[in-house]
């Protein structure tokens, strides 16, 4: 007791609770697995020479304790910094991105007296975009190369089957020429005999070139 009357151990304290939180608004970043992404960090003009950093979650009491990288440290494995003082923002960089970067985060800025200055970022991570499947050409069939392969042999198998009848037939034309235009029955058949023979030898020679076009396919394939 004082000579007033007065307790000093009695005096009113006043203790404001202030909530472990930021902030009333952030800002929405996405970005997909694998990939990187970047945000950027305002603050005003008399803070461009303190320190600034960023941390998991929200809560502003236990950001720099627990800060992922600062502009005193600007890289990590992760994570880099880059501070703008011209402009007044810094800028993280997050790269490798997986599900688990998903979430909010906290830029800080450090001040040497009172509360640090905070502002809000919330990071979305999704999946990465599926790739569309080319469709390509399959190979040629061998029923397609048999028949490109056949096709110039068959023609020229024509062409000579015709070459030959036409020198069989002029063939014909000498020979009754040759005889005169009165000609006995036995010359006749004379003649007559040796044309079916030009023909069989046309058919056989027709049989020894398929044979040869048989072979020529047979080794192609």
């Amino acid at each position: 007791m004082t000579r007033l009357g007065v307790d000093p151990l009695s005096a009113e304290v006043q203790v404001e609770v202030v909530p472990d939180t930021c902030c009333d608004r952030s800002t929405k970043v996405q970005g997909y697995e694998t990939g990187s992404v970047s945000f950027s960090c305002p603050y005003k003009s008399k803070y461009r020479n303190n320190m600034k950093y960023i941390c998991r979650g929200n809560q502003p009491s236990t950001c720099l304790q627990q800060a992922l990288i600062t502009s005193d440290h600007k890289r990590s494995r992760q994570f880099t910094l880059t501070d703008d003082t011209a402009s007044r923002k810094f800028t993280v960089t997050i790269k490798s991105l997986t599900q688990r970067d998903s979430g909010p985060y906290l830029c800080g800025v450090h001040r040497n007296t009172g509360l640090d200055v905070f502002s809000a970022v919330e990071l979305e991570v999704k999946d990465l975009p599926k790739k569309t499947p080319l469709i390509t050409a399959g190979p040629v069939s061998p029923t397609s190369q048999t028949t490109q392969i056949s096709e110039k042999p068959t023609k020229v198998v024509a062409l000579l089957l015709s070459l030959t009848f036409g020198l069989v037939m002029v063939y014909k034309y000498c020979k009754l020429q040759g005889v005169g235009v009165v000609m006995n029955r036995t010359t006749w058949k004379a003649t007559e005999a040796e044309e079916m023979t030009a023909v069989v030898d046309i058919y056989g020679f027709e049989d020894d070139l398929y044979s040869h076009l048989d072979s020529y396919k047979q080794s192609t394939l």
